[in-house]
């Protein structure tokens, strides 16, 4: 009991530190004051991980969780996340109930419950992680009630995490009836037990096909992985810009992670063929994600629905290096994981970038965000046009940006594991893309503005924003930096 709880003291500590916050908020109306402590309290948590990491995080298995440095570098990113998230928040200018610092505490709750999700060896235990983050994406994007549109994309994100999640109960249940029936009494919906399933789903077991596919849908609606996405796009455009900063980004990280940790211990040996349904399955989802979604984008006129379909595109990215997880040597997982983990950290400072300078323009209750309203942006504001322009090249993955090289070492993983039709299909979807990112571009260097309006943030706004461009900037031209330390530490070197 005191090896568990020390492995998960910082999850620990968030959480009893955002309950005295909730109490907190009760005696004081200082909004500034609660989202300080919030950073404080996330900053702490991240020094402790990753002084755990560097210290040679060694694997933890116990009855429900498991943590591993895998795990303790995917808490490390969700924690960053949550600092660059509060910094949005504290500096919003958008149109919001009245903030008492609330906001910060319910992105505390959120990271928790993805948090469990990362470090979940149950699938039940899984499940309610992954619900305590969707409630606080819920109360987070619905505080913006005043705006129709916050309503509308809270409803459709409410209902479709309803359906999906009774969906996912039906997998769980055939699973649960799998493993009574070949005589597993006791971890019957363990991870570690999923072996059994992955054994009888290469051999075209069809009802434990039909519960992979039940359970992954779930997994796949919060990546917003085309047909399961539709909810997207409404979400985005309604919730305030932090709030949909912290969606984009921090669900993504732990989606993925739970997704590898599946993965990895129902196929523990590569798949045999990538005609199995199962492979096929992810593989057609992939293609279809890619494709619509940059098709899509092209005719979007507002920044965030825009944003959006970016968004879902980089999801497609995403699951070609989880196809190439499946199908590669059991060997040469690290590396590609290594590269999904780049990946991911560069996805997430490009979208905190981006939706973080969309919120300074944000007015109406988040209703005024055509593209047109960039229009003249280098010159009101340099800073902020300088540094959105480096996220969106770096969302296009043109060099020199980490996106460039988080995409091109994705694909080389992908080409390596022979993925190579939707290799080849994700890098033309990814050349027609440049078509929207550059339009993007020329709105704000060369259209006039049309108003005057004060778009700079606070000190600490821009300290962060400008933290977070430097990065995506360095490793365009020092990849092998973050690769490397993220190599040794998977490896515990």
């Amino acid at each position: 009991m005191s090896e568990l709880i020390s492995n998960i003291s910082s999850l620990i500590f968030l959480f009893s530190s955002a309950v005295v916050l909730l109490i907190l908020i009760s005696f004081s109306t200082n909004g500034r004051f609660i989202n300080i402590l919030s950073i404080l309290i996330l900053l702490v948590s991240a020094i402790y991980e990753f002084v755990s990491l560097v210290g040679g995080r060694q694997e933890y298995i116990g009855h429900m969780v498991t943590i591993n440095p895998i795990t303790s570098v995917s808490t490390v990113i969700l924690y960053i996340i949550g600092i660059f998230t509060i910094i949005l928040m504290d500096s919003f200018k958008g149109n919001l109930v009245e903030e008492r610092g609330d906001s910060a505490i319910i992105t505390l709750f959120g990271i928790c419950g993805m948090q469990i999700m990362i470090i979940s060896s149950e699938i039940i235990l899984m499940l309610i992680g992954l619900e305590i983050a969707s409630m606080s994406l819920f109360v987070l994007s619905a505080r913006n009630n005043r705006s129709r549109l916050a309503i509308e994309g809270t409803i459709k994100y409410l209902i479709f995490s309803s359906v999906f999640f009774s969906i996912a109960l039906m997998g769980v249940g055939l699973i649960y009836g799998f493993m009574l029936s070949i005589g597993v009494k006791t971890d019957m919906l363990s991870f570690h037990n999923l072996g059994f399933v992955g054994n009888v789903i290469n051999s075209s077991n069809i009802p434990m096909i039909i519960a992979f596919i039940f359970i992954a849908s779930l997994i796949l609606l919060k990546l917003g992985i085309v047909p399961y996405h539709m909810w997207m796009p409404d979400f985005y455009e309604g919730s305030p810009s932090p709030v949909t900063a912290f969606a984009s980004t921090s669900i993504k990280v732990s989606s993925v992670i739970v997704l590898f940790n599946i993965l990895s211990k129902l196929f523990y040996k590569p798949l045999i063929s990538d005609f199995h349904i199962t492979y096929k399955f992810l593989e057609v989802v992939t293609i279809i994600t890619i494709v619509i979604s940059t098709l899509i984008a092209l005719h979007q006129t507002n920044s965030k629905r825009l944003l959006a379909y970016s968004s879902i595109a980089n999801a497609a990215i995403i699951m070609l290096g989880i196809l190439s997880l499946i199908v590669c040597p059991v060997e040469n997982r690290t590396a590609v994981l290594v590269n999904i983990l780049f990946y991911l950290i560069m996805y997430s400072l490009m979208n905190i970038v981006a939706f973080g300078i969309t919120s300074r323009l944000e007015r109406g209750g988040g209703e005024n965000q055509l593209i047109s309203s960039f229009g003249g942006l280098f010159y009101k504001s340099p800073f902020l046009a300088i540094s959105l322009s480096v996220a969106l090249f770096s969302l296009a993955g043109l060099p020199p940006s980490g996106g460039f090289f988080g995409k091109l070492f994705i694909f080389k993983s992908a080409i390596d594991s022979g993925i190579i039709v939707t290799s080849v299909i994700a890098i033309v979807m990814t050349i027609v893309s440049l078509y929207y990112y550059l339009n993007f571009l020329l709105v704000m260097f060369t259209r006039e503005a049309p108003n005057e309006n004060n778009y700079e943030g606070s000190n600490l706004f821009n300290i962060s924003i400008g933290i977070a461009v430097i990065l995506i900037i360095l490793l365009g031209f020092f990849p092998n930096l973050l690769l490397e330390h993220l190599t040794n530490i998977l490896l515990n070197r």
